[in-house]
């Protein structure tokens, strides 16, 4: 049976927004020459363009989308498909003293991220219960700027992937419905029975079945 909660419970429990700072904090330590944050919705060409990205490179991390998974024990799984945009503008290397194009730049921290995605360990961002990236789905990079942010001079790119948070809601042999026992059976109490079922049952127990 489902409780009421408050709004302290649901934000004790917000393990999308705990696993997008874990992935912030992962990749803030991985790129530290990058600026990274978390993002808080759905990064947009006019963002871009208006300069709303103030130091770049830039990795903003969101999500945008979450699909409940049904488990065959009774508890759900929750699915998060993540979204890590990556701006770049042409960018001065100081150590190699060189000019390094924004596509360029762009192109390398996207393989970078994939090749973290695909490591076993540091996509569990430090957190139990959640899977590893490219099991529902391949993790994809894709531009999404046009030729005018091109000639404005940034460029940016989409890293999506998705991975699923386990252990959610409760086991279904917790609960007093679907009233089924251990063993499979069904464990309904006499009186809320239907007559009908009563008098088959009735006819097994005799052996007229």
């Amino acid at each position: 049976m489902m409780e009421p909660a408050t709004l302290s419970d649901l934000l004790a429990d917000s393990r999308v927004h705990q696993a997008q700072t874990a992935i912030v904090a992962t990749f803030k330590t991985l790129l530290p020459q990058c600026a990274v944050s978390l993002h808080p919705g759905k990064l947009a060409l006019e963002d871009v363009l208006s300069k709303d990205i103030k130091r770049t490179p830039a990795l903003e991390i969101g999500w945008h989308s979450m699909k409940a998974v049904s488990n065959p024990e009774g508890t759900h799984a929750l699915r998060v498909m993540w979204i890590a945009y990556v701006v770049t503008e042409d960018h001065a290397d100081k150590v190699a003293k060189r000019a390094i194009d924004k596509i360029e730049l762009a192109q390398a921290i996207g393989r970078y991220l994939l090749t973290v995605l695909a490591d076993p360990d540091a996509p569990a961002w430090g957190l139990k219960d959640i899977t590893m990236p490219g099991i529902d789905d391949v993790p994809e990079f894709k531009p999404l700027f046009t030729a005018r942010s091109y000639t404005k001079g940034t460029v940016f790119y989409a890293l999506t992937w998705s991975q699923t948070l386990v252990g959610q809601g409760q086991w279904f042999m917790a609960s007093d419905t679907p009233y089924l026992t251990e063993t499979g059976a069904l464990d309904v109490p006499d009186d809320e029975l239907p007559p009908e079922i009563i008098a088959l049952m009735g006819k097994a127990e005799a052996g007229d079945g």
